[in-house]
């Protein structure tokens, strides 16, 4: 797995992961996107276009780290870019209705500024 964060418009910061996040990976992903949010960068969109494999460990990670991002006042936390294999595991575990999801990148920065 490997990760990156880039600055988009309105203090939202896109994390693009690449690979799989699995029980090898899931606590590095879960370090490096908890170090954002606790330096004050609670809007997030985290970009899983290129995201193969995604285990329960990873998601019940996703779920943690949306708490975290949302408990503040400006928070947000939005996934994009699902593969379809990705999407069938969301789907099949029942994480498709705790998470906020969107097709591309502009689309879930959209939804970010939609809710200011």
């Amino acid at each position: 797995l490997t990760l990156g964060q880039e600055e988009a418009a309105d203090g939202i910061v896109v994390i693009k992961a690449n690979g799989e996040i699995d029980h090898h990976s899931f606590e590095m992903f879960d370090e490096f996107v908890s170090e954002i949010i606790d330096d004050g960068q609670a809007r997030i969109v985290v970009d899983l276009t290129a995201v193969t494999y995604i285990s329960s460990s990873g998601l019940a990670t996703l779920v943690g780290l949306m708490n975290k991002a949302i408990s503040g006042d400006d928070g947000a936390f939005v996934l994009c870019g699902l593969q379809p294999e990705v999407r069938e595991i969301f789907d099949t575990m029942g994480f498709s209705v705790l998470l906020q999801i969107a097709e591309k990148l502009p689309e879930a920065i959209t939804m970010i500024q939609d809710q200011d």
